[in-house]
């Protein structure tokens, strides 16, 4: 699948939370994705603070509605106070997108059959598991046990709850996931475990270091969207698809 570059429409701007948007565009023309997926925003209107690139956003709608209504959702992250989006500042309706992608293949079902999945994500960065769970495949193909831990903030609210848990998956969303894996509140077998982590990096540092060091849990168990973004830069020109899912540091 080949990155595209095109414009994007913004027809709708909802506050999920009060650290979180959802941001829904309409692009020049179709654009098929696998969950996973990111795409690079960078904005048009002068209007806008941080012109230029402004970096990836994760797609998190149904890639199978979204290719049908030309309607493509991501998740940014607010300032609370300013009400700023984190790149786009205060972006609304009717504002035009400069949109590339799809980049990446963070494929959260990356797993060996007899594997517990363990998805762990902030809430900006929910987009590659939100994709997953409203895929039309993802029953089909999804493990048995997924348990999605996210990092939370005693303020905030989790609007994507409904969605995980109608479709099986376990949520638990309380305090700092850290704290939650080195307490028996949530019962994880480390061993027979994979881990897609979806997080910003000061977060994904803490977990790689207490999952590698502490619960000894090896490299080949753990994917994270560095690992993933940085093998796309390195390989922009190539195909990027869910079956090249195994990168190494």
């Amino acid at each position: 699948m080949n990155s595209q570059a095109m414009r994007g429409l913004v027809t709708s701007v909802t506050r999920v939370s009060p650290t979180v948007s959802k941001i829904q565009v309409r692009l020049s023309f179709g654009l098929k994705y696998f969950p996973g997926q990111s795409i690079w925003i960078s904005p048009l209107s002068e209007r806008l603070i941080g012109g230029g690139l402004t970096g990836f956003y994760h797609l998190c709608g149904c890639p199978e509605t979204a290719l049908r209504t030309n309607q493509y959702e991501f998740l940014a992250e607010t300032n609370p106070l300013l009400g700023l989006i984190r790149g786009l500042g205060i972006v609304k309706v009717g504002d035009f997108l400069k949109v590339e992608g799809p980049i990446g293949a963070f494929w959260p079902l990356s797993a060996r059959p007899e594997q517990n999945l363990v998805w762990v994500a902030s809430p900006a960065k929910l987009g590659p598991f939100l994709a997953c769970v409203q895929s039309q495949n993802f029953q089909r193909i999804r493990p048995k046990n997924i348990v999605l831990l996210v990092e939370m903030h005693s303020e905030e609210t989790f609007s994507f709850r409904e969605i995980f848990e109608s479709r099986g998956v376990k949520v638990v969303h309380w305090g700092k996931v850290s704290d939650l894996l080195k307490s028996d509140w949530v019962r994880l077998d480390f061993r027979n475990s994979r881990f897609f982590i979806s997080t910003e990096k000061p977060l994904l540092r803490e977990l790689w270091s207490l999952l590698i060091n502490e619960k000894q849990v090896s490299n080949d168990q753990i994917l994270h969207e560095e690992k993933v973004l940085n093998h796309a830069r390195e390989n922009s020109n190539m195909r990027i698809a869910p079956a090249a899912l195994t990168f190494r540091d």
